[in-house]
Parts: C-alpha cells; structure tokens; sequence
C-alpha cells in the first residue's frame, strides 16, 4: 500500500512514468555494480551525505553538524552541486560570492563558516581535484546530496531518511518521491532517521529498524529538529520567539511540515506564504510578503523565515532594513543515542578512512620513486604542447616527439584553456601503463582570447558564462566593463587578465548578441572557435588611428610611379578591400608589359607595435560567406591598403615583358614601383 502522504490521487496516474524511471535507475545502478561505469575514489576522506527521495531530509543541518564535530580535527571542504544557481561548472565561494551563483545551501554554509572552503560543481569528478587545487590544505570533504553520484566512491556515505516518509514506503518519481532504487540503502554505512517526534519511544524506533533492516555493520540512528532562537535578518541580533507574537512565515523549502507543527505548538495563530523549494525570490514576492505582513493587525508581530530561504532573501537586505525579518536556525538534535554517533564516526570510521588515506599515500610516493630509479620523468621535466581539453574536464597534452599525450587532471590547468600552447611538467607516469602525468606550468600562447556566452549580473559586478562544449571557468566582469550590457544577455567577452594567482579570469564585453539572429551569431561563434578574434585591441586601433591618409610627398619620390598605366582589380565590383590588380601596356618593340600589384601594408606597420602583434597573431583575414574578418581594422584593410579606384596606394609589384605568344621574354622583379 502506498502511503497517502506522498501519493496524492493525480500523481496515481504516473504509475507508468514511474516504471520507466525505475527501469532508468536500475540499468544505472546495474553498470555501476557490476563495473561497467566506474568509481573513482581520492587519497583523502570523503564523507557524501544524501537520501534516496527529492528533498526534505534535512540534509543541509546534517552537513553543518559533521562540519562542528570535525572542523576541529581536520581541514574541511565542502562540495555541493549548487542546485538551481545561474552558473555551470566549478565554483569556489569566495568574500562576494551570491546565492545565484552557487546556490542557497551552498550559500548557506559560506555565510555560516566563513573560512570554510565551501565549493559547487555539477561533476564532482571534475570538481573534487579543482577543489583539492585551490585549497591543497584540505583533509576531508564533505559531499552534499551525492549519494546518487556514483563516479565518485565516498569512504562514508550518511543516508538521510525522513520519519513521515520512510524510504521503504515511498515509491518512484513521478508516482512518488524516490529518485533512486530502494535497494541502494546498502551502500550507506550509517542511515539517519530525521525530524523524528520528541516524545519517539524505543519500541517504535526498533520498528522502524526492523522496517529498513539494515545490513551487517551498518548503524542507524534517529534525530528531531532543534529550533534556535531567531535572529534578525541584518544585524543578526537573536530574539526569543514569544508565544504572543504574530508570526508571518515565508519559506520556499520542500518541506515545511516540522516547522509548522513547532508554530502551531507555540503560536495560537501564525499566517503563511508558502514558496516552491529553492524558489528564487523576485521584487514581486518581496511586496507580496511586505503587503501580507501589513494586512496582520496585531503591533507585535515579525516575519519568520529560515536561512535557506534567507540567502535567497540576501537581495532585498537594503529593502529589509527596519523591518523585523526574522532567521530561524534549525539544528539535528539526536534522540536516545547521541553518544554513540559522536564516538563512532569521529574514532573508528573516520580513523579508517585516514588509514587508508595514508596506504595510498604511500603506495604512490613508493610507485613515484620506482619510476625515477627506472630513470622516468618524475623529476619535472619541462615539455612544449598544445593543450585538448575532453567534455568530461580531464585535459591532455599533445607533444611533438612523443608517442602519447600527456595526462592533465582538472586541477592541475593552471590558467590553460583548451587549444593554449603550455609548458607542461611530468610529474609521473600514470600507474599501469605508458601514459605520463603532467601539470600546466606556464601559457606560452593563447588559442582565442574573446567568447561568446550569456551575462549574469550580481551587486557589485557581474560574471559571463561561456558557451562552450569545452569546461572553462566563469569570467569575473568589473562593472564599468559590462559595456551597456544587461543581465541574461548574450555578448562577446574578452578575455583580459588570468595570472597564476588569480582564482578566477577578468574580463570585458565587447558587444551585446541579444538581438542578433541564429545565423549572425553561429558565424561569428564559428570565428571565435577557431581562435579568430571579432575586434581588435584599443590599442591597436590607436596605432591604425594615427598613420595619415595622405601619402607624403617625399615617399612618392622614391618609388616608380605607374599611375598613368592601365591597372584594373580584379575583385568584383561590390569588395571593399581591393588587396590586388594587374597594369598592361604595350611597349614599342610590339611586346606588352605586364605588372602584379599588391597594395604595400608593410609601409603602415611598424615593428613590434601593437598593431604588428595582433596582425601576426591573426595572421589572415578570414572570408566567410556573408563577411570577412580582416587581419588588421578597417582603416587600413578598407581604406589606406585598398586599391579603390581614382585613388593613388602604395603597393609591392612584379613587372615582366612577354609577347604575343605570351611567352616571358624578361623579368625585371619585385620592385616597389
């Protein structure tokens, strides 16, 4: 029988979604239990705490109490997926990070421990060793809802269960809530039972474990929420919540269930607004929940959320100011055997794990010093290569001379990006075969420069989001860089600084693509995929700026004027760079002289200027079918070093004789006329 509390009677009607989704998830499961898809575990401990349903559990709570139990033991990180943030990829919380951008739990435990490394990822394969780059430091990591995350192989995985929709009474999406197989309980070592009742008796909790009958070694324990005292939303002021006081609650979290029924315990009324999970708060909610608190009569009253839901609120702090908007705390409070979780993993499983952590250690320093005495690479021998980087994140060096690539971990790129010339080191050859390990130590030369993507605003600044099918981190844009740009909009960044100390790349956008249509913006992708830039620097328009348009007289001079010869293009009529053209005339032995004219851009580039880089980097114009992208700006391509008519240029030519047979009877060279 399925439980009512979960199978609502429209959400009967998805029975047959739900076999499919179950068919979905066994076949997954399947090919990780017998190794077809692979887990992948880290030289350190990696504690994942998750459930098998879609939100609810309590799981943000569970990963701020293993934060307080070990932070005092070890160096902690934590990783999270950032559900619902505006950014993709890997993300490191840093002192103007917001919730858009990593997420609102995330978010949560950056705000709450602030010198904790607290990261987002979708790939926590790709993610961990980003992480365990920036902050090497770190001894354990704490995996927020990954236990469905199977590519990565925890040492401890804490299963959360919740006490009014038990795992073993639910079913399968979209009939019910589960997201993963009943079954996959096993894999957990320890599984919570939350938001328990206080007054739980021993006999209900042994049926509840006989219910889940749990696998040999495997503990289970039981927890009830522990509400603090609120505090106020900007000054962080805690305050008793009187039994007098009106109470607005506003929350967006799955669900609110426990927190109503402490109101209604304590609070004769209390009124609500009530917000999807994870909801991401608009101006219009603000006034909503404004106009709803001021409809309330009584004089004592506040506006109660929870610190989920008031990282999402962190946007409206100025508006909030001198309104009494109240933060709730919320902590795990365990029931009957506190004792026992606290001995047990901060002793005997977590010892375990850095056991192990030390076995592999030592296994890799003593495979390390095996290679060196074979004579390998290990010692950081320096190689040249251009650098391909996989959809996966893992990256690889390509180096003349050597019979296979390089192997570069995601957190081991430095500042690379995919296509980059690079200095690569070798640090050792990747176990059980003939493939070497390498770090990016240095960028010799980049691919491209400028990418198309979409603008996500934020206080202060905003950040760009390339897109790409090739991982790179978001760019950092200064506000007085956006250009005019709006929030959401696709434009062209460029690329403007990334040293080696820098976490994340600054840039600025060059143009806004938002009214362009698919075909102008998949050509110019196209030129910006291939590393052709679509504008050139300030500084190289400058140098364009200031060569004059008329040619002096005393350059004129010193060249063989041919303007009084017939000489024709041969581009069509509607070009705008007409680059060559023939001359002909007849000569008085009956022979005809033929010149090949190319217009002379040597004489407007000077060495070393930044004009002369940037052309040497482009190398060519490009045409395309509808346009060119020139090697240098217009003033030159178009103007100054095209052979309009009517117009005297400078130009290269090669002048030779022939007859009527149009045999070459003399050659007089390449001259500059």
């Amino acid at each position: 029988m399925f439980s009512s509390l979960f199978l609502k009677s429209f959400r009967i009607l998805l029975f047959p979604f739900s076999l499919l989704y179950w068919l979905g998830i066994a076949v997954r499961n399947f090919l990780y239990d017998k190794h077809v898809l692979k887990s992948s575990s880290f030289g350190l401990p990696l504690i994942c705490v998750g459930n098998l349903s879609v939100g609810g559990t309590g799981k943000s709570p569970m990963v701020e109490y293993l934060i307080r139990l070990l932070e005092s033991q070890y160096h902690i990180a934590t990783l999270s997926r950032g559900y619902k943030r505006k950014t993709k990829g890997y993300a490191l919380a840093g002192p103007d990070t917001t919730a858009l951008e990593i997420g609102d739990e995330p978010m949560q435990f950056h705000q709450k421990f602030p010198d904790l490394p607290v990261a987002v990822g979708e790939e926590r394969m790709v993610a961990i060793p980003q992480l365990l780059h920036d902050r090497p430091q770190t001894e354990l990591i704490i995996l927020d809802d990954a236990f469905q995350h199977r590519a990565v192989k925890a040492g401890l995985n804490i299963l959360l269960t919740d006490y009014s929709n038990l795992f073993t009474r639910d079913f399968y999406l979209p009939t019910g809530d589960l997201r993963d197989l009943k079954s996959s309980y096993k894999r957990a070592e320890i599984i919570v039972v939350t938001k328990c009742k206080n007054g739980i008796s021993v006999s209900e909790k042994e049926k509840i474990r006989n219910e889940i009958r749990p696998v040999n070694g495997q503990l289970i324990f039981f927890t009830g929420l522990e509400y603090g005292d609120p505090y106020h939303f900007t000054t962080r002021q805690p305050v008793p919540l009187q039994s007098e006081t009106d109470v607005l609650l506003v929350t967006g979290i799955a669900n609110p269930r426990p927190l109503k029924m402490m109101l209604e315990e304590k609070h004769k009324t209390y009124q609500m607004l009530q917000f999807p999970d994870h909801h991401i708060f608009t101006i219009d909610d603000w006034k909503d929940i404004i106009r709803k608190f001021g409809e309330i009569k009584a004089k004592d009253k506040i506006i109660l959320t929870t610190e989920k839901d008031a990282v999402r609120l962190d946007k409206f702090r100025q508006e909030a100011s001198g309104i009494p908007l109240y933060v709730l705390p919320v902590r795990h409070q365990f029931l009957l055997t506190k004792r026992q979780f606290l001995r047990k993993p901060s002793s005997d499983l977590f010892n375990n794990l850095n056991k192990e952590r030390k076995k592999k250690m030592g296994r890799k320093n003593s495979k390390k010093q095996k290679h060196r005495d074979k004579g390998g690479t290990g010692g950081g021998k320096l190689l040249r290569g251009v650098l391909d980087i996989t959809r996966s994140g893992t990256g690889f060096v390509t180096v003349e001379g050597l019979e296979t690539d390089v192997l570069i971990r995601p957190g081991d790129f430095n500042t690379a990006l995919h296509g980059d010339k690079v200095m690569v080191a070798i640090r050792e050859m990747k176990s059980g075969g003939r493939r070497m390990l390498g770090v990016i130590r240095e960028v010799l030369e980049r691919k491209r420069t400028e990418f198309i993507g979409k603008l996500q605003m934020n206080k202060g600044f905003a950040f760009f989001i390339a897109e790409m099918d090739k991982p790179m981190p978001d760019i950092y844009i200064p506000l007085e860089k956006i250009n005019g740009a709006k929030d959401d909009d696709r434009v062209v960044v460029k690329l403007m600084q990334w040293e080696g100390g820098d976490k994340r790349p600054m840039g600025e956008v060059l143009s806004v693509l938002a009214d362009e249509g698919g075909n102008e913006a998949a050509l110019k992708g196209i030129l910006l995929e291939e590393g052709f830039p679509l504008s050139f620097s300030e500084e190289a328009l400058e140098v364009a700026a200031r060569i004059p348009d008329i040619i002096p007289a005393d350059e004129i001079k010193k060249r063989k004027d041919i303007r009084d010869i017939l000489t024709i293009t041969i581009d069509p009529v509607d070009a705008k760079d007409f680059d060559d053209a023939i001359s002909i005339r007849k000569l008085k032995n009956g022979q005809y002289e033929i010149g090949v004219h190319i217009a002379d851009v040597s004489h407007y580039l000077e060495p070393d200027t930044d004009l002369d880089k940037e052309a040497y980097q482009r190398a060519t114009s490009v045409y395309l079918p509808d346009r060119v992208n020139p090697m240098l700006p217009e003033h030159i391509s178009n103007f100054l070093c095209s052979l309009r008519p009517k117009e005297d240029k400078l130009t290269f030519s090669a002048i030779f004789h022939i007859n009527a047979k149009a045999e070459i009877k003399r050659i007089i060279g390449s001259v500059k006329p």
